[in-house]
């Protein structure tokens, strides 16, 4: 009886059939081809250029002496080198993603422009919801070298920013916000 209803059922159809794959072909894809890009409608990619630049990443005695002993209200928790270090090479392909953006935000510090040289606020939140700041200043020494000094770090959502003072905020790998400290409000400028 169990054989001639298990037959029944696959006349049926209630046992799960096995489908055949059929294999696609792969797309041809013509390198000589003419297609769309972000400049014109035929277009021909010709080379692929990748250009190196170093970055070294220095911590001022403020910094250094803050993460280790701390300050007049004890020592400050969260802004361990390896924290900070994260947000900063986290922050690095957005400090160029906004410079070529936006007009009026360069994160280099100009050599002769100021007696003190502006400084950069990265941001990103804790997994307990505080904001880490970390203050860092960027400077050319040539065309494929950078510099950057950390000169505090502080986990703080009411950070006091400067007149005109930029803040990179991260929110996980790909997203960001650039933020200008304006007339004593922050500013959303552009995101990512």
């Amino acid at each position: 009886m169990d054989y001639f209803c298990r037959k029944l059922n696959t006349r049926m159809g209630n046992r799960p059939r096995i489908k055949s794959k059929v294999n696609e072909p792969m797309p041809v894809v013509d390198a000589l081809a003419f297609v769309k890009n972000k400049s014109s409608e035929n277009a021909r990619p010709i080379e692929m250029l990748v250009e190196g630049i170093n970055i070294e990443i220095w911590h001022d005695k403020h910094y250094a002496i803050r993460q280790q002993f701390g300050d007049e209200n004890g020592r400050r928790e969260g802004i361990e080198q390896e924290i900070v270090m994260k947000l900063i090479r986290g922050a690095v392909k957005h400090l160029f993603y906004y410079s070529f953006k936006v007009k009026f935000f360069s994160f280099i510090s100009d050599e002769g422009q100021h007696l003190r040289y502006p400084r950069i606020i990265l941001q990103k939140e804790d997994l307990d919801g505080i904001l880490l700041n970390v203050a860092i200043e960027l400077h050319c020494i040539s065309l494929d070298k950078y510099e950057i000094t950390v000169f505090t770090a502080m986990k703080k959502d009411d950070f006091k920013m400067s007149q005109g003072q930029f803040a990179i905020q991260l929110y996980g790998n790909s997203e960001s916000e650039l933020k200008k400290f304006e007339n004593g409000k922050l500013l959303t400028i552009s995101n990512i």
